[in-house]
């Protein structure tokens, strides 16, 4: 956000050198805005990063929830059984339960297997 501001500064800059003040009064009129933005986030660092009062949102990486879902295979099955219609098909986009093997060749799971396979058996 920083940077885009940054950018769309110099750019506002130029501009009103060449004679359009335009963009550079729509960026003195946001420049409020964009202030408080970076405060509010400047808050939030320190009250995660240096104070620990409020936690980070915690984002699993994609081997953590590859690994889930092989662990708990049977669970998923159970629950897809159950679930509804859009969370079939839900959990079939996200490869959570391949049904169908044209629809897993169909949305690149084929290549995602042969790639993992490929990595386990260079470790």
């Amino acid at each position: 956000a920083v940077a885009a501001y940054n950018v769309y500064g110099f750019y506002a800059a130029y501009k009103r050198v060449k004679g359009d003040k335009t963009p550079y009064e729509k960026l003195r009129y946001k420049a409020p805005l964009f202030a408080a933005l970076y405060l509010l986030l400047a808050v939030y660092d320190y009250l995660t990063l240096k104070t620990g009062v409020l936690t980070q949102p915690f984002v699993p990486c994609l081997n953590f929830v590859l690994n889930a879902a092989i662990r708990d295979y049977k669970m998923i099955a159970e629950y897809y059984a159950q679930a509804s219609y859009e969370m079939q098909q839900l959990m079939e986009r996200s490869a959570l339960v391949i049904i169908d093997y044209e629809d897993a060749i169909a949305n690149g799971y084929m290549k995602l297997s042969k790639a993992i396979e490929r990595m386990r058996a260079n470790a």
